[in-house]
């Protein structure tokens, strides 16, 4: 997943930062951002998963996935089953 401004800072290409190494597998799909801007919560379509993502922390070297979990009941797989959206209320 790229990150992207939207408008992007004046001088600075739309693209920027590193992407977001989520994990594989997981095909993202959707994204939700935390208002402190310090999380993004992404949608795994294929693992039917939610992962937490810390953005852009420096110690530990760039945008980091600290949590991810199944919306799966027992977090088992069920075949056919995707996920397509995630929503933060």
């Amino acid at each position: 997943v790229h990150v992207t401004a939207v408008p992007p800072p004046v001088g600075h290409p739309a693209l920027w930062r590193d992407p977001i190494k989520l994990p594989a597998g997981s095909g993202p799909r959707h994204i939700a951002l935390d208002p402190s801007g310090k999380l993004a919560f992404v949608n795994g379509e294929l693992d039917s998963t939610v992962n937490v993502v810390r953005l852009d922390d420096p110690q530990a070297g760039g945008h980091q996935v600290v949590q991810s979990v199944s919306t799966l009941p027992g977090g088992k797989p069920v075949k056919g089953n995707s996920t397509a959206e995630v929503v933060r209320h």
